[in-house]
């Protein structure tokens, strides 16, 4: 798997599932250029938690170069102080 190149751009989706036991959330960090599932975490709260570890799964995945480009929804969990 090579690095995410310079320039490229990262896309995070959340999806969340009812189970038996209550909710469990998933946070997916997309490369948009390949396509490819970079990062994911799972939770059983939608978090800033759960973005952050999604993201450091996928950097310490891929090790992006400098100009990457992250696009979100914008919900809470980037508006917090917490966010990567």
């Amino acid at each position: 798997m090579g690095c995410v190149s310079a320039g490229s751009s990262l896309s995070l989706a959340f999806a969340g599932a009812r189970e038996v036991e209550g909710w469990l959330y998933l946070a997916v960090i997309l490369d948009l250029a390949s396509q490819r599932v970079v990062g994911w975490s799972m939770s059983e709260r939608m978090t800033a938690d759960l973005m952050c570890d999604s993201l450091r799964s996928a950097y310490w995945q891929r090790k992006p170069g400098a100009g990457l480009i992250m696009h979100t929804d914008g919900g809470g969990q980037y508006a917090s102080a917490q966010h990567c």
